[in-house]
């Protein structure tokens, strides 16, 4: 995806309301940059972010070996 605003939507059909931890990865380090979470008793929810160009993953939060790498071009 090109860099600047993006909308992550999730659907969480067990309604845990952990969701998703977004991290930009950098080599070996890694930045926390947010969260996206669904409301509680729902299973839908979203989380706007503006991102730089890099290496992005996305991991859920109660089952981190459950992941997506997003790469974001300039």
């Amino acid at each position: 995806i090109n860099a600047g605003l993006v909308n992550i939507y999730i659907e969480d059909k067990t309604t845990d309301g952990n969701g998703l931890v977004i991290e930009r990865v950098d080599g070996d380090q890694r930045s926390a940059l947010g969260n996206v979470r669904n409301r509680q008793d729902q299973t839908r929810g979203r989380s706007q972010l503006r991102l730089i160009p890099g290496t992005y993953e996305l991991q859920d939060a109660v089952r981190p070996a459950n992941k997506a790498v997003l790469i974001v071009e300039p």
